[in-house]
């Protein structure tokens, strides 16, 4: 069985000699963290947690295979293009970020 590794984000993409590096993150939740108390919780830095590292040609196939998936998802009406042709999440079940 694969590894599995749970992202939030997609932090940062490098290049550098035909090679991309992917760094994926998720928020740091401070050990002190109250959430029962109803104050405002600390701000919870994203984190880098998994790198991927794959040639060029790897990351387009990869982008083609992503971009299929997200046209089935527009498709389905599950995102939806906006004004400025960025994809935003149109289903209920996800949360956007603005």
């Amino acid at each position: 069985m694969a590894d599995e590794t749970y992202a939030e984000a997609l932090v940062n993409i490098s290049i550098k000699g035909g090679i991309i590096r992917l760094d994926f993150g998720s928020q740091e939740v401070p050990d002190f963290a109250d959430t029962a108390s109803g104050e405002k919780p600390p701000e919870m830095p994203m984190v880098v947690r998994h790198r991927v590292v794959m040639p060029l040609a790897a990351f387009g196939q990869a982008f083609g295979m992503q971009e299929q998936v997200m046209n089935q998802l527009i498709e389905d009406g599950l995102f939806t293009r906006n004004n400025n042709d960025n994809v935003e999440a149109s289903s209920p079940n996800f949360e956007t970020s603005s």
